[in-house]
């Protein structure tokens, strides 16, 4: 859906709906299609327990369960219904009244005309020291939730944040590495050497083919020193997820796969056993539907391949990538509740063979992404259905029909949105406050020009960014370090909690994620996984799902409506210097090179 998005806002592109139609049901289905291949391995292993899947066991058994209440405390049920509707009558505030209080950045109050300052405690684009946002989405949206995700999850998401802002970021930064010094220090924008935007329209024509004369005579493309750690943390956490499958993992799932093969269990896992009254779901179930939506895919490329710059041979090996990556991730995010998104990857991959097309840079790793992510979704589901003992060829059926339906709905929402909302994604023509800004529109472009439009080629050439690419040696090295001083202290249960492909897919989420969101999120699991569960730790045993449950509900009810009552028809709310979203950090986006100009800020 976002491809599309992108497609027709930032490259005002049309597309046909049949052609998006096809994009979207193909992607879907060849995941759910791949799911199958892995159930054995990533669903009946008993191992392979889904952190993010709990919660929605507690849910569905505070809505039906009827357990006896202890006299004068609430039931699971209640006390999901009393989040729900606090947090529910909460973020209006937040939300509409009074947005300053998601990011509040206390050192650039204090010192309001230092960039230095600003740059440190930017809340958003700087490294937010101090910075906290009094929200719940905030907490949640980007980073994870803070009470359902594993303690060592929490601690090792932890350390690659501070990793990555406050050691490689700023000591890049002050060391000019890549002239950081010449652009702002945390952003997802591309830039030319002055310090500008970067101008897409002076290289590339009106069909988005890369002018090789004008892109010389302009400039090369440049990143803030935040976003190229960004991408190098993203390369590590792929070999590090790799390297830590194949050492940790890789013989029990050789076994699990052969058993698999001949139709064997040996697990002993009493859900196991209790889903044995099930008939099972046949494989070939799972064969039509990739066979069929390959099809599908092969006659979207060929009669509007033109559309979205993807040809056959791309769209095949689009899936070719997720095929194998799918287990090593899967069983990542089953055993800690994190995730690593493949696109930029795939973007690397095609930048280098189909360099020159920006649209390629989107649909690619749109396919990618998307084809891992429902697969993943998929087996999460199956794992859900496996704990509330649902029968797998009904949970099968549901899940197809339900993403069908959910698709269709969210593509003819976009659709309209496209087509009806004056200057939607135009930051600078809309309103103060107003919904339709897109804030992953800008990342989306900056990521099409360096891998679709430029190439990786031009890009990380030797003397601008090809450094980075030591990242994957990084990333393959420390699981091997980790598994190898495992094996000499066999003892020492607490070094297996090392987890470095959780430290880099952490360190990677920042840009969209922001620093507020890592310390709000640090914030709230602070306060529940110490202060409340050693205040009352049964309570905090038996309803910390019951909690995140209501929370979640409340805040989606909220959503719906804000977005129904006030979004739609742009209702402002009454203005004054609190209702506006703003860090009152300025200066946090200033180079601090010597003569570079930039609108409202100092030059050195």
């Amino acid at each position: 859906m976002s491809t599309i998005n992108a497609i027709k806002v930032v490259y005002h592109k049309n597309i046909s709906v049949w052609a998006s139609i096809l994009m979207i049901m193909t992607s879907q289905m060849i995941g759910f299609g791949f799911a199958g291949l892995f159930r054995r391995i990533l669903v009946d292993n008993p191992y392979m327990w889904y952190p993010l899947t709990l919660p929605k066991v507690s849910f569905y058994r505070a809505l039906h369960e009827k357990a006896p209440r202890a006299r004068g405390r609430l039931s699971g049920f209640q006390i999901l219904v009393t989040c729900a509707v606090f947090v529910f009558a909460y973020s209006i505030i937040p939300a509409y009244f009074m947005q300053i209080i998601m990011v509040f950045s206390f050192l650039c109050w204090i010192w309001k005309d230092s960039v230095t300052v600003h740059q440190l405690g930017a809340g958003y684009y700087g490294l937010g020291i101090g910075s906290l946002a009094f929200d719940w989405d905030s907490a949640t949206a980007w980073v994870g939730n803070p009470l359902i995700l594993p303690r060592f999850t929490i601690m090792n998401t932890l350390v690659g944040f501070v990793v990555i802002m406050y050691v490689c970021i700023p000591v890049a930064y002050w060391m000019n590495l890549f002239d950081a010094k010449r652009f702002p220090i945390l952003t997802p924008d591309s830039y030319d050497y002055s310090g500008n935007q970067y101008d897409i329209t002076r290289v590339f024509g009106e069909e988005l083919q890369l002018n090789e004369l004008a892109y010389d005579e302009y400039s090369k493309m440049y990143m803030s020193i935040g976003y190229v750690f960004k991408l190098g943390f993203t390369f590590a956490a792929l070999t590090g997820a790799l390297t830590y499958f194949l050492l940790f993992h890789g013989r029990e799932s050789w076994q699990q796969l052969n058993q698999s093969m001949k139709n064997e269990s040996k697990s002993g896992d009493i859900h196991n056993e209790l889903m044995k009254k099930y008939e099972p779901i046949p494989r070939w179930w799972f064969y039509v539907i990739i066979m069929l939506t390959v099809g599908l895919g092969i006659v979207n490329c060929q009669f509007f391949g033109q559309e979205f710059q993807l040809p056959t041979w791309a769209f095949l090996l689009s899936l070719a990538i997720p095929s194998i990556l799918i287990l090593p991730l899967g069983i990542i995010e089953a055993t800690t509740g994190t995730y690593l998104g493949l696109s930029v990857v795939a973007e690397l991959i095609i930048g280098y063979l189909y360099p020159g097309r920006p649209i390629t840079s989107f649909t690619f790793p749109a396919y990618v992404q998307s084809t891992k992510m429902h697969a993943i979704t998929f087996l999460a589901e199956f794992k859900l259905g496996h704990y509330m003992k649902i029968p797998p060829k009904s949970m099968f059926l549901v899940q197809i029909f339900g993403s069908l339906l959910s698709s269709s709905v969210k593509l003819g929402t976009a659709w309209w949105a496209l087509t009806s909302v004056e200057n939607i994604c135009d930051r600078d023509k809309l309103p103060k406050g107003s919904m339709w800004t897109c804030p992953g529109i800008q990342s989306s472009l900056t990521d099409s020009m360096i891998w679709g439009g430029l190439g990786p080629a031009r890009i990380f050439t030797p003397g601008a960014y090809a450094g980075i690419y030591f990242f994957f040696l990084v990333g393959a090295a420390a699981p091997l370090a980790v598994w190898l001083v495992a094996r000499t202290f066999p003892g020492k249960k607490w070094i297996r909690l090392i987890n470095f492909p959780v430290i880099f897919m952490s360190a990677s989420f920042v840009i969209p994620a922001q620093p507020v969101h890592y310390w709000t999120f640090f914030a709230v699991a602070a306060a529940y996984h110490l202060v409340a569960r050693m205040a009352a730790k049964e309570w905090w045993a038996r309803h910390v799902y019951d909690v995140s449950n209501g929370l979640d509900l409340g805040y989606a009810f909220f959503g719906v409506l804000l977005a129904l009552s006030f979004g739609f028809s742009e209702i402002q709310a009454p203005y004054w210097w609190g209702r506006d979203f703003d860090s009152f950090c300025p200066l946090s986006e200033c180079p601090t090179a010597p003569g570079v100009v930039h609108e409202n800020c100092p030059v050195y």
